[in-house]
C-alpha cells in the first residue's frame, strides 16, 4: 500500500532524523568521506529512484522521504531538454512517469516545467513538478544525503556543470556505463567522485589504470559474485551492486537472507527498491554485525 506523504510532516520528520543522529552519541563518518576512505566499512543503502513506492519517482519529495527513511545515497536519472536543463526522469522520453508525451531532448524546460508526475499529490508541489538536477543536488546536501547520479545522457559535460556550479562534490557520485566518459569527467574535475562499473575481473585492472583515484565500483551482476567482490576489495576498492530484483524479491516475503548474501560477499553499497527494509536491516547489521534473518 502507498502511504500519502504531506508536506506539513516535512518539518517534523526532518527533526525526527536530527534528533536520531544525536541520540547516537557519535557523529558518524559523512557519506562521501566513507566512499573514498577505505577504512569506513559502513554498509550504505541508495533508494533506487527515491522512495518511489509511496511517492512518485525521481521527484524531489520521493528524494526528501528516502532521506526520512535513512537511506545514505539517493539514486536518481538524469536527462538534458533541448535547452540544455538537466532534468530528473528515468527514460529519455517524459511518457512513462508523467501526464505528458514526447522526447525530453525535443521539449524546453518550461515545457517539461508544465508536466504533472503520475501520482501527485494536488496539496505537495514537490511532488508534481519535474525537477531540475540542480534542485536536487541543493536538497541532497539541504538533507545530508548524497545522489547517486545515473548518467544515461552523452551530455555529461551538462551534468558536470551543474555539479561544479554549486559545488556539490559531497552530494554527488557519478555512475556512467561509459568508463571513457567517467575518464573525460575526471580529467575536467579531479575532486568528482565517480562510479564506473565492472562485470567481470579482467577488467578490473584496465579500468584501475584508466581511473587511478577510483574507490567505488558498480559491479553489474545481478546475484551475489563473491569471488569478484572479494578481488575488487583486496584492490581497496568499494562495491556497489543493486539488490533490486533477487534481493528485494525475496525480502518481499520476508526473506532477508539474499540481502544478506549481497553483505556477505562484501558488497558495501546495496541499492533496492525497499529502503523503508533495507535500511533498519543494514543499520542493526552495521551496529552488531549481525544481518536480521527477516523484519
Amino acid at each position: 500500500m502507498n502511504t500519502p506523504y504531506h508536506p506539513t510532516l516535512r518539518s517534523a520528520l526532518s527533526l525526527v532524523l536530527v534528533l536520531a543522529g544525536c541520540a547516537s552519541g557519535s557523529d558518524p563518518v559523512p557519506t562521501a568521506e566513507c566512499l573514498r576512505d577505505p577504512g569506513c566499512t559502513r554498509v550504505m543503502v541508495a533508494a533506487h529512484r527515491g522512495d518511489h513506492t509511496s511517492l512518485p519517482e525521481n521527484s524531489l519529495a520521493a528524494l526528501r522521504a528516502a532521506a526520512v527513511l535513512g537511506a545514505e545515497l539517493v539514486e536518481v536519472d538524469v536527462w538534458p531538454t533541448s535547452d540544455e536543463q538537466v532534468v530528473l526522469m528515468h527514460s529519455a522520453n517524459v511518457d512513462s512517469t508523467t501526464d505528458g508525451s514526447g522526447a525530453l531532448a525535443d521539449m524546453t524546460w518550461a515545457q517539461v516545467q508544465a508536466l504533472t508526475l503520475n501520482g501527485a499529490d494536488p496539496d505537495d508541489p514537490e511532488t508534481q513538478r519535474v525537477p531540475l538536477f540542480s534542485e536536487a543536488l541543493a536538497l541532497a546536501r539541504e538533507l545530508s544525503v548524497m545522489l547517486y547520479v545515473d548518467q544515461k545522457t552523452l551530455r555529461w559535460e551538462l551534468v558536470l556543470d551543474d555539479i561544479q556550479a554549486g559545488a556539490y562534490h559531497e552530494q554527488a557520485v557519478v555512475r556512467d556505463s561509459s568508463q571513457t566518459v567517467l575518464e573525460k569527467m575526471k580529467a575536467l574535475d579531479e575532486r568528482l567522485t565517480v562510479m564506473p562499473t565492472i562485470s567481470s575481473g579482467a577488467s578490473l585492472a584496465p579500468m584501475m589504470q584508466a581511473l587511478p583515484d577510483v574507490t567505488i565500483v558498480e559491479l553489474t551482476h545481478h546475484q551475489p559474485w563473491p569471488e569478484l567482490c572479494e578481488s575488487i576489495i583486496e584492490s581497496g576498492l568499494k562495491v556497489q551492486q543493486d539488490v533490486l530484483g533477487y534481493g528485494d524479491d525475496e525480502a518481499e516475503q520476508g526473506d532477508y537472507s539474499a540481502w544478506k548474501e549481497y553483505v556477505d560477499s562484501g558488497v558495501t553499497l546495496l541499492q533496492t527498491d525497499l529502503p523503508q527494509q533495507l535500511v533498519p536491516a543494514i543499520r542493526s547489521f552495521n551496529d552488531s554485525g549481525v544481518f536480521p534473518d527477516a523484519p
